[in-house]
């Protein structure tokens, strides 16, 4: 059984945190471009923005402990 490094486990996550914020970029995008209701876009928003919390938490925390 191999073990993962736990620095190596917090990149993959901010990883995929980072690929999740991007294709919710994406959906806002195409929402406005595509004249969506305006509580979609709000709510894609809101959901992008506590993704970019969730990054800056997790890089905070790698960085406090290396």
């Amino acid at each position: 059984m191999q073990v993962i490094p736990q620095s190596t486990r917090l990149e993959r996550h901010i990883s995929h945190l980072q690929e999740l914020h991007n294709d919710l970029d994406k959906q806002i995008n195409d929402a406005i471009k595509n004249y969506k209701d305006d509580s979609l876009v709000t709510g894609l928003k809101k959901k992008k923005l506590a993704l970019k919390d969730e990054i800056e938490r997790f890089r905070n925390e790698n960085s406090i402990n290396n």
